[in-house]
């Protein structure tokens, strides 16, 4: 009896302990749940201070606007001479905009240039002009004083068919030295004659003294004033640049004249052989003054189509590839007796010395086997 006595009382204990350990984990689950619950609505908190303006400091009394002279209504929830403010009722929270993405736009891509190469920038092209025609007014001046000089020369028709030539406006003295000067030693010619007189003081004129002084003054000029003054004045005149550019212009211009000469005097040559003596025997002032035309319309061309300017790139261009033809060139130069030495004359020493040393082993051979 006691002993089941003792058995019921430990089941009873031992209920009361679960029951107990049940009250525990119930308890602290609460625990938690309140600890979690309390924790978000401090995060909430947190994110409505967040989204709320904070208002400025409240002041103690109502600031002056100086300027003005004028008050300036207190801030809410501020105190003026002991009055209090009514505070404007607070908005209500805003939700939380996400802001929409902005379409960025791609600058446009600027066009690079390479540093000396030539640009076309507005205005620069009025520039080059000038420079171009500083040098050729020049040559127009000498043309018409050649012209105005030569029209002293007269031809007239004879009625053989033949043509004379004569200078009546100069004295007696001077007449016979003019004329040498322009290839007329005597006083009458066949039209031909006549007409390949003057092709050949054009062609020879082109390379006189005068034009090529002319020719290279104004050359110069024009690229004093694009180096110095105009558009390439950021170049130099010291640069690579000015020097092929003055170069360039000079043959350019030199040979304009020659190909100005040469279709006058084919002209000439053509008509003279045909017997067109009106045009055979033009007066010699006339045929320089044609000559200046043509050279004139002749430049014009080149000009339209910028032979200049592509002339210019296409030498410094080259400049620039004989500088690296001239570095492989000095490379080569170098590497070549060392490349002769183990290629040519090492394996060629080596082959006669083997040959050598075989031709004296025949010989001791021979030798040495003929004593026994």
């Amino acid at each position: 009896m006691a002993h089941r006595n003792a058995a019921a009382a430990a089941r009873e204990e031992a209920e009361r302990a679960s029951l107990a350990a049940a009250a525990l984990a119930a308890a602290a689950a609460a625990a938690a749940e309140a600890t979690r619950r309390e924790a978000e609505e401090r995060r909430l908190e947190r994110k409505e201070e967040m989204l709320e303006p904070v208002p400025p400091p409240p002041a103690t009394s109502s600031p002056v606007d100086v300027a003005n002279h004028r008050d300036v209504p207190p801030p809410p929830g501020s105190t003026v001479i002991g009055q209090p403010v009514e505070a404007p009722p607070s908005p209500p929270p805003t939700a939380t905009v996400t802001p929409s993405p902005r379409r960025v736009q791609t600058p446009a891509p600027v066009a690079t240039t390479t540093p000396g190469a030539s640009q076309a920038v507005p205005g620069d092209e009025a520039v080059n002009i000038q420079g171009k025609w500083l040098a050729r007014p020049a040559g127009w001046i000498r043309s018409a004083a050649s012209a105005v000089e030569a029209s002293a020369i007269q031809f007239r028709a004879l009625e053989s068919g033949r043509i004379s030539v004569s200078a009546p406006s100069l004295r007696d003295g001077t007449r016979r030295a003019f004329l040498r000067r322009f290839g007329f030693r005597g006083t009458v010619y066949a039209p031909i004659t006549v007409a390949r007189n003057n092709a050949t003081k054009l062609l020879r004129g082109v390379f006189s003294k005068g034009s090529l002084v002319t020719g290279f003054l104004g050359s110069i000029g024009a690229n004093l004033y694009d180096y110095g003054l105009g558009s390439q004045s950021e170049l130099g005149l010291g640069s690579r640049e000015f020097y092929v550019s003055t170069g360039v212009d000079f043959a350019l211009t030199m040979g304009t004249g020659l190909a100005a000469a040469g279709t006058v005097a084919g002209v000439l040559a053509l008509a003279g052989a045909a017997g067109l003596t009106a045009v055979a025997a033009a007066p010699v002032g006339v045929i320089v003054g044609a000559t200046a035309v043509v050279g004139l319309g002749m430049s014009l061309v080149l000009d339209q189509f910028e032979v200049g300017r592509l002339l210019k790139e296409q030498v410094i261009q080259g400049l620039d590839a004989w500088h690296g033809v001239r570095e492989n060139a000095v490379t080569i130069a170098r590497a070549l007796p060392g490349y002769v030495r183990t290629t040519v004359e090492e394996p060629l020493v080596e082959r006669v010395s083997d040959v050598g040393s075989r031709i004296a082993g025949f010989v001791r051979g021979l030798f040495g086997g003929g004593g026994r």
